[in-house]
């Protein structure tokens, strides 16, 4: 899927519309309102739990690379909890 020209042009799409970080949690943890650049494009619902949304931009958000890595990471250990 992430290989593919189809999620390219997407996540492109995705990263234009939202320059910055749409999170925060992270990158503007003391609520400056300055937020890091967008670079990794983030499944709200995991494709994982609904493979229909893969490809909805209702279910994509952009975010930075740190704040991504904080979302995906909590995701996981949550999961690993379960």
């Amino acid at each position: 899927m992430y290989g593919s020209a189809r999620w390219k042009r997407l996540r492109a799409i995705v990263l234009s519309d939202s320059p910055f970080c749409s999170d925060g949690s992270v990158c503007d943890s003391a609520k400056t309102g300055r937020r890091d650049v967008s670079t990794d494009v983030h499944h709200v619902v995991d494709v994982a739990d609904n493979a229909d949304l893969a490809w909805e931009l209702s279910n994509l958000s952009a975010l930075c690379h740190r704040c991504h890595a904080s979302i995906t990471g909590s995701r996981t250990q949550s999961e690993e909890a379960a």
